[in-house]
């Protein structure tokens, strides 16, 4: 690209890389994240994990994808959060931790984040680093759900389309609510209608 074309360029660093990540131009995404990730920007620490998690042009180094994701995730990356969260919970190298890996998905899980919130609805179905609550499962698969049909976020969830993501949400929901009252599912909604974002 000219100095004319970077000069009057819409197109930012992160939409560069990503189309560059894209595009399989893992060394073009390099250039753009590397120097950024070194001085501790948070969204190139958390491509850059996304690299070394998935070997993109890097070897793939999940350990060291885990310690970019958590300098990201430390600095308030939404993202990381929940890809941290994903790669404690599943012991993607790290050992696995289901406490803290419920902690970092509740983090990005209260901004909203539909990943997060999915993941977080699993533990507490299946009671992993949290107390089993069915209630707590199916608000968290109910706001995923809900999420997913205007979230830009697919970090944690690979080349599926949000509208498979919201169907997953909702069968996860639905395993849950097998297991509940009408009471149960009636207070269930009730938080998930009044749940807001912090």
């Amino acid at each position: 690209m000219n100095f004319w074309n970077k000069l009057f360029s819409t197109k930012g660093w992160v939409e560069e890389a990503e189309a560059a990540i894209n595009h399989g131009n893992f060394e073009v995404a390099l250039r753009l994240i590397q120097p950024r990730a070194d001085k501790g920007d948070a969204e190139a620490l958390f491509k850059l994990g996304g690299l070394y998690l998935h070997g993109d042009g890097l070897s793939k180094d999940q350990a060291l994808a885990v310690k970019c994701f958590r300098k990201s995730a430390e600095k308030g990356n939404v993202k990381a959060q929940s890809t941290l969260g994903v790669c404690l919970a599943n012991g993607w190298g790290v050992q696995p931790d289901s406490i803290e890996a419920v902690k970092w998905l509740r983090q990005a899980a209260e901004k909203g984040e539909p990943a997060a919130q999915d993941n977080l609805g699993v533990h507490y179905f299946k009671g992993e680093g949290v107390q089993r609550s069915c209630v707590e499962a199916y608000k968290w698969h109910s706001l995923a759900a809900a999420g997913w049909a205007v979230s830009e976020s697919l970090a944690a969830a690979g080349s599926a389309s949000e509208g498979e993501l919201r169907s997953l949400s909702l069968r996860h929901r639905a395993s849950a609510s097998a297991e509940m009252t009408r009471t149960q599912i009636a207070e269930a909604e009730k938080l998930t209608r009044e749940w807001k974002p912090i």
